[in-house]
């Protein structure tokens, strides 16, 4: 049935004919892909990206779905509706995932179908679209949780299942729901081992197991990671409550469009918070999953109960009193960005609890079920009543109160029609018609997800995300330089939109707004990534810095021949002064990092002139002043650039692309150590005469982490092996 619903309301994406394009569709999840896609075609690993940030990796970022199993979705098909494929298909294997769990802790299959709808068409999921890793990871919750429900029975497979999965759900990228699953999971297995006499140490043992197994498989994904959170901009300090969820938020689970107000794209969000447009569950399974503790009293219902409660209150932030005092305790979590992502914990628990609401109503007698559905109904519509007098007295700047009206009505009206079915099915004596009823169920939940907000995520035909634009021909090219949104421009793209979606995304396509650039294979200063390097985001937050005069000296050290002008996104002017990728001859000057970026900031900058090296190289360096130089590139690529240095005396080459640790020098074929130049990027020593010179981008993290996942990935095939063996060798005796 979910699969029919998602056909039903996508068909033109599932055609082909038209795109999710939204925020980070667009700008961030799409170019991804598109860039993932052409590194293979070209037999290539994509572990750095040369045309962002001055280069910067790109496996490493985990969530661009590299190392997913299931990326050649979209590796193999033609994009971008290959992708919009992936991120429908994820979300119907979240209903599935669901429904599974549920069915297997409920044995109710109406109430495992609530339960999966109402996971996979909720206003998180929903809004998810738009992030393939998001997406892909909540799509492996319940499967992780439902895999990890046998790791209490004895048996290889009991280990081997449950570390795959969560394996694979590792490798979605989704790093915080990875994180909340694995909460759920802990939490689970406590309660597990603390209800079964006799077995708890091997119960915990197994779990451990499980976590060492599924560390193993998923090596080659979060080593890199780690070694890039390593060299980032984030610490323990990074992150704030921004986009906390307000107080009030809580009345959008009721009433979805409270205090909502609608962007002049036509999608609605909270002024307060923007990293989700709507958490909204459907007023049906809120209210069956608040009653849930009170008619089936079990402790796994109080667990999930609890998970819900919890992750509302961290999910406030700053605006409650638990996420501040959590901080304290787990300063990493300052790591992680938006306290609102803890909405994860009851999007993924309510529905379960609903579920479980079902088959406790279904075990009592038709009239006592009745007259809790109608108690329900009215103490939720008293509280729908209270939430519209409260916007109706209190409203928003810019916010429509009848948006809000029709918005509280129609829940109520829902709420009715899902308890009314509910009691049908509860009441009728007719086999059939409790299969229709129960139908009829289903469809109001998941009507009741995918109505509750207008344009949630708006489409456009497909053709404006693929068809090259005329623009990139001016544009440069890898290795030929690099193009630059002005500060001002930048600022203005950050906010700006248009009612027509067409030539909104269009006209980001042509600023090469976000990570656009990726789709033309054009080099750019910014771009758009969770992490950055440290040194670069600061050498770049001079040329972004709003106080500060345009430094004009190290745009040209970075190599920018074309900028934007601050108004019209489709106006490129060419700067004849930039210079190219690799220079030589300049003479150091050794200098602390506070003095290096405040010279550089100058106007007087000169890249031509000098380079600026760390004070503790100073006596490790032959050149000792500027020197005549002709450089020579022979290949510029990926992971590999190589070019020709005649020089009369010692000299520092200079490459204008960020250090990273994984990057190696070569000269005349001998190691170099490569030295940090002008704060941020790559600067080697010449010897007098003609060099070649060779940079060479080897993640030994990616390396290890390979070994390591395909050891243990050895290892589950060869327990599962073992496992089937035994288990015909068992039946072979009993018969």
């Amino acid at each position: 049935m979910l699969a029919s619903i998602i056909v039903v309301f996508w068909p033109d994406v599932l055609a082909g004919s038209q795109s999710f394009f939204y925020r980070d569709f667009g700008l961030w999840a799409y170019p991804n892909a598109s860039f993932h896609r052409t590194r293979f075609w070209e037999g290539e690993m994509p572990l750095w990206n040369p045309l962002s940030n001055c280069g910067i990796p790109f496996l490493a970022q985990w969530n661009t779905l590299t190392l997913y199993p299931f990326s050649f979705l979209y590796l193999l098909l033609p994009l971008p509706w290959s992708l919009n494929i992936f991120c429908l298909t994820h979300l119907w294997l979240a209903g599935m995932g669901m429904y599974l769990l549920a069915l297997k802790w409920t044995g109710n299959r109406l109430a495992g179908s609530v339960a999966g709808s109402a996971y996979a068409l909720n206003g998180l999921a929903l809004h998810s679209l738009m992030w393939p890793h998001t997406i892909a990871a909540l799509a492996w919750m319940p499967i992780v949780v439902l895999a990890m429900d046998g790791v209490t029975q004895e048996g290889k497979q009991r280990i081997i299942l449950p570390a795959v999965t969560a394996a694979v759900q590792m490798l979605t990228g989704g790093v915080e729901i990875v994180l909340l699953t694995w909460g759920i999971l802990a939490a689970l297995v406590v309660f597990r081992a603390i209800s079964t006499i006799g077995r708890r140490i091997p119960i915990i043992l197994r779990f451990g197991a499980v976590a060492v197994v599924t560390a193993g498989v998923s090596a080659v994904q979060w080593l890199p990671f780690l070694g890039l959170l390593d060299v980032s901009q984030r610490s323990a300090n990074f992150a704030d409550s921004t986009w906390s969820m307000p107080f009030w938020g809580l009345a959008n689970y009721l009433v979805p469009l409270f205090h909502q107000t609608k962007s002049i794209t036509g999608v609605y969000s909270q002024d307060a918070q923007q990293w989700t447009s709507s958490y909204y569950l459907g007023i049906g399974t809120m209210v069956l999953g608040a009653v849930a503790p009170f008619i089936y009293r079990k402790s796994r219902v109080f667990l999930l109960a609890g998970f819900s409660v919890s992750g509302l209150l961290l999910a406030l932030g700053d605006n409650g009193l638990v996420y501040p005092l959590l901080k304290q305790v787990f300063p990493l979590l300052g790591l992680a960005r938006y306290p609102v992502k803890f909405v994860v914990w009851p999007t993924f628990a309510v529905p379960l609890l609903a579920a479980f609401a079902v088959t406790g109503l279904a075990r009592r007698t038709p009239g006592l079920s009745a007259r809790l559905l109608a108690s329900a109904w009215l103490l939720a519509t008293l509280i729908i009543a209270g939430i519209l007098w409260s916007d109706w007295t209190h409203p928003f700047e810019n916010e429509d109160w009848r948006v809000t009206f029709r918005s509280g009505l129609s829940r109520a009206g829902f709420l009715g029609l899902i308890l009314g079915l509910l009691g049908l099915v509860m009441s009728n004596r007719s086999v059939r018609s409790r299969q229709w009823a129960g139908i009829a169920l289903v469809c109001a939940f998941s009507f009741d997800g995918l109505t509750h907000v207008p344009r949630q995520n708006p489409t456009i035909p497909s053709l404006a995300l693929v068809t090259p634009l005329a623009a990139s021909h001016s544009m440069p090219g890898p290795g030929q330089g690099r193009a630059m949104i002005s500060p001002k421009l930048q600022a203005y793209l950050d906010h700006a939109a248009t009612p027509d979606l067409l030539q909104y995304y269009l006209t980001q396509r042509l600023a090469i707004f976000g990570n656009c650039n990726l789709l033309d294979k054009i080099p750019k200063v910014n771009g758009f990534f969770p992490l950055t390097l440290l040194y670069e985001s600061q050498v770049r937050s001079i040329l972004y810095a709003s106080t500060n005069q345009f430094a004009e000296g190290l745009a040209d050290f970075l190599s920018v021949n074309r900028i934007s002008s601050d108004q019209v996104p489709v106006d490129w002017s060419e700067r004849s002064s930039s210079l190219p990728l690799l220079t030589a001859g300049q003479k150091p000057l050794f200098a602390d990092a506070p003095a290096v970026l405040a010279a550089m900031a100058e106007p007087s900058f000169s890249a031509r002139e000098v380079v600026y090296l760390p004070r503790d190289v100073e006596g490790k360096v032959n050149a000792l002043r500027q020197s005549s130089a002709r450089v020579e590139i022979n290949s510029f690529v990926a992971h590999s650039i190589e070019a020709t240095v005649t020089s009369a005396d010692p000299s520092i080459v200079v490459l204008s692309q960020a250090s990273h640790p994984s990057w190696k020098a070569f000269v005349n074929g001998n190691r170099t150590m490569i030295l940090r130049a002008n704060h941020a990027f790559q600067a080697v020593g010449i010897p007098a005469g003609k060099n070649h010179v060779r940079f060479v981008f080897g993640d030994r993290l990616f390396a290890f982490g390979a070994v390591c996942s395909v050891a243990a990935f050895g290892v589950c095939l060869v327990g599962l092996c073992r496992s089937a063996t035994a288990t015909r060798s068992g039946a072979i005796r009993s018969v």
